[in-house]
């Protein structure tokens, strides 16, 4: 068993981090997911999204693209690493901000291969699926430092099981969360899962983090 003294998740993974904090169960975790990606899907089958990620331009350039392209039409949906962000929004909306950052001559524009918004106020009706499920689960104190990606900050408890509803519809604050760590006197991390995007980010954002890889094998699933 591996002991952690804080832990952080980005977008989905922070489920995996509360599980790894001992907020609930393997079992509770794995149907709380289950219940959020349903209530998504349904939404994104209902009305069509995308996301794009962009990366090369300042985070002001993009949010100013996003207000252009439509008021509450596309917003930024991820703050993985200065100049490195994702949009979340309908699919005309997110083909005019990248029509934009690539006349900005963005480093990199891509179309993510999702069929939602994520992280975006479009998923506002999945808050009541999943605010359900939350009342259902046997919340236990966490056993280290949690830091919440919808707001970059360390979180206790009682704000989890009300942050994890605004973590559907608020942006990934992970430059934040990886500052946070910093401030907290951290200088090791342990990545957990598919290898290098989380170390990609970390070193995106801090020098001063060493990072590990933990590679978990299909056929160890």
């Amino acid at each position: 068993n591996i002991q952690f003294d804080a832990v952080a998740g980005y977008s989905v993974g922070q489920y995996a981090a509360l599980l790894a904090a001992g907020a609930y169960s393997f079992e509770e975790g794995l149907e709380l997911v289950r219940v959020r990606s349903r209530a998504m899907d349904e939404i994104a089958k209902r009305f069509p999204s995308a996301m794009s990620a962009i990366s090369g331009l300042r985070a002001a350039t993009v949010e100013e693209y996003c207000q252009s392209a439509g008021p509450n039409k596309i917003w930024i949906s991820n703050y993985s690493a200065p100049n490195h962000f994702t949009i979340s929004g309908s699919v005309s909306a997110v083909e005019e901000v990248e029509r934009l950052a690539r006349e900005a001559k963005a480093l990199k524009v891509v179309r993510l291969t999702v069929n939602g918004a994520w992280h975006s106020p479009l998923m506002k009706e999945a808050v009541k699926a999943v605010s359900l499920k939350i009342k259902t689960i046997n919340w236990e104190p966490l056993q280290c430092f949690f830091i919440d990606n919808a707001t970059g900050h360390e979180a206790d408890l009682s704000r989890e099981q009300d942050t994890l509803l605004a973590h559907l519809t608020k942006p990934v604050q992970w430059t934040e969360s990886i500052q946070s760590l910093v401030e907290l006197g951290f200088d090791t991390c342990l990545e957990a899962g598919p290898p290098s995007f989380i170390s990609k980010t970390l070193r995106l954002n801090t020098r001063r983090l060493a990072i590990e890889t933990l590679v978990v094998e299909e056929k160890q699933i």
